[in-house]
């Protein structure tokens, strides 16, 4: 019964494990135009909302507005003799627009203007047709270069969970979460406490060796197999727990930014592998599924062929490789130890990565990540069966073999 509800309660985890990191996802944080914008919008409108007009900043716009008037009448005035002269009609138009238009008179009237301007600087709906505006064009480029963000996934989440945004949602798969994590690890100490005590039991409690306790046993090995290579084993999670810096003298945080997550069990990544369609990764997947799924599983099936006594089949060399000599050949212990050294790994990878953003930045940015990557229960799981086998050789080479007609 153990083992039945750590597999279902292992898959529910794996579950709200990636659909919490979804949520989380960079791409809709830090990544995202519509979060940039809904972030800038309230710096800028907090900004726009605590301006007031001072006398010394007032004299200071003034002689700034009056020198860009200035430069501008200069400058059309310019733009417009440059374009007669080129024509043949030139300086009859250019008589036409001195008549018309008072050049020297609008330099005179630049004050007048000027206080026209700041006017207007201290009326709010005009405010907020700047605030707006200068929105708009902060945003215009961001919004042109970077694709717009699929929230299909997302939303389906959200509508999964019942949850409006990823805040409402938060509280439940957190919860959900640490539950199912003791749950799990309650039945796995149930499980490897009643198989360490069958093993006790098969080398002191019976001497002579029984088929039917080593049935037992094989059956323990079987409940170590399927849980290591069908529940996760190693959780690879890359995130930046906090990023902060200033912009317009206010501090922009992005909180929880998920860079990568993968939750994946020994056939999960045999299913990926081969799917991907490469040679080199269909080999490799074929590998770990016969040295880590098959190979073991050819062992388990023939030690109990052989306890069976089925005629003169235990004198058959395969079967005999299987039961007692597989151990030694088997790549369990290796796929253990290759995916205890991915997880370091990775971990020194990913910190160490990190925290370049903090030295490489030359702006006032503060990042704060944290590697959550973990090793599994399915490890535990898959390591415990790499020794039991061993333990099962030893048994069935000792008890069995020794005794060939045990009861």
């Amino acid at each position: 019964m153990s083992s039945f509800f750590y597999y279902t309660t292992s898959k529910e985890l794996q579950t709200l494990k990636v659909d919490q990191a979804e949520l989380h996802n960079i791409k809709y944080g830090l990544l995202n135009v519509e979060y940039w914008k809904e972030q800038i919008a309230d710096i800028l409108s907090e900004k726009i909302e605590k301006f007031e007009m001072t006398t010394e900043s007032k004299e200071g716009m003034r002689a700034q507005i009056e020198k860009i008037l200035r430069t501008l009448i200069d400058e059309v005035d310019l733009a417009v003799r440059k374009e007669n002269e080129e024509k043949w009609f030139g300086r009859f138009r250019q008589a036409v627009t001195d008549n018309l238009i008072d050049i020297p008179g609008l330099k005179e009237k630049v004050p007048q203007f000027t206080d026209r301007i700041l006017e207007q600087l201290e009326d709010e709906e005009f405010l907020e047709k700047v605030k707006e505006y200068i929105l708009d064009r902060m945003l215009e480029v961001a919004g042109q270069s970077i694709s717009k963000v699929d929230y299909t996934y997302y939303d389906q989440i959200l509508k999964k969970y019942q949850c409006h945004k990823t805040e409402d949602c938060q509280p439940y798969l957190e919860g959900r979460v640490a539950e199912l994590k003791q749950s799990n690890y309650m039945h796995f100490f149930i499980i490897v406490a009643a198989i360490i005590l069958l093993f006790i039991a098969g080398f002191l409690v019976s001497p002579q060796g029984s088929y039917k306790y080593s049935l037992v046993l094989i059956l323990g090995c079987c409940v170590l197999l399927f849980g290591g290579i069908s529940t996760p084993m190693l959780d690879v999670d890359a995130r930046i727990d906090q990023l902060t810096f200033t912009l317009l003298g206010e501090d922009l945080i992005f909180n929880n930014q998920v860079l990568f997550f993968q939750s994946k069990s020994i056939t999960d990544v045999v299913q990926i592998l081969i799917q991907a369609g490469q040679l080199e990764s269909i080999l490799v997947g074929i590998l770990v599924l016969l040295f880590s799924v098959l190979f073991p599983i050819a062992k388990l099936i023939a030690s109990a062929f052989y306890i069976g006594k089925k005629g003169q089949i235990n004198n058959s060399k395969l079967l005999q490789f299987f039961v007692f000599r597989s151990s030694k050949w088997s790549m369990a212990d290796v796929m253990v130890v290759a995916i205890f050294m991915a997880y370091i790994g990775f971990s020194g990878i990913i910190n160490s990565q990190l925290a370049q953003l903090n030295r490489s930045s030359d702006v006032a940015i503060k990042v704060f990540s944290t590697d959550h990557s973990s090793l599994q229960i399915g490890f535990l799981l898959f390591t415990l069966f790499c020794l039991a086998s061993l333990f099962l050789s030893l048994y069935m080479e000792k008890k069995i073999k020794k005794n060939p007609n045990p009861t």
